[in-house]
């Protein structure tokens, strides 16, 4: 299981699960119960969160049952109703609207990274893993073998694998875009005076403490 997979499941058991059965003995939790969890997430939780509880719910009973902690499963029968958004509900910017998104973000310190990413099609953690050792400068291609993350409860940026199996992939950044923004990273970070981290998101930076990094690839300060 992925580390992030695995941070997501305990946050919905601290957060969503335990609030609603964590006070009760395991034999007493019925159908009802679990649904209730379910349900109290609707309103407030996109459908895609509500299955990590259920899913997480789901594990923490089927090993109670294999187990022999209970006889019968507490969740059999219970459903989650509200639908993860669809991949038809995904929305792509046209060639007109991403170029005008291009011009208006040549006015960010972070265009680079926008530029990369659009044509790219790289996740964030993507992005920021990237290191000089994912560049074939003579085949032009770019390969994603790791993500980065930044940990907030231990204060630290994190390496790991990519997200999942079918992540780690060869893109070809051929387009002038894509090597400009790579060339013009190495020329600005070639004695390693940047930042190699971006500030963490959120609203508490406290404790952030970036180090430069000479294997950097395209975060700029």
């Amino acid at each position: 299981m992925a580390p992030n997979t695995r941070r997501n499941y305990c946050k919905r058991y601290i957060h969503n699960i335990q609030p609603v059965i964590g006070g009760m003995a395991m034999l007493s939790v019925k159908p009802m119960h679990c649904k209730m969890v379910l349900n109290l997430m609707e309103d407030d939780h996109a459908g895609s969160t509500i299955r990590q509880a259920y899913i997480a719910m789901g594990t923490l009973f089927r090993s109670a049952v294999m187990n022999e902690l209970i006889s019968k499963h507490p969740m059999d029968g219970v459903r989650y109703t509200k639908p993860v958004r669809a991949v038809d509900d995904i929305k792509f910017l046209t060639v007109e609207e991403q170029q005008i998104f291009l011009d208006t973000a040549k006015r960010s310190h972070n265009y680079n990274q926008y530029a990369l990413i659009l044509e790219t099609g790289l996740r964030t953690g993507e992005l920021i893993g990237l290191t000089w050792d994912a560049i074939d400068w003579e085949k032009r291609t770019l390969t994603v073998k790791k993500t980065l993350e930044y940990r907030h409860k231990q204060g630290v940026w994190r390496a790991g694998p990519p997200k999942i199996q079918h992540s780690y992939r060869t893109t070809v950044p051929a387009i002038p875009t894509c090597i400009n923004c790579v060339m013009r990273r190495g020329s600005n970070d070639s004695v390693c005076t940047h930042s190699a981290i971006p500030t963490p998101p959120g609203p508490s930076k406290a404790g952030y403490n970036p180090r430069p990094c000479k294997s950097s690839l395209v975060i700029p300060a």
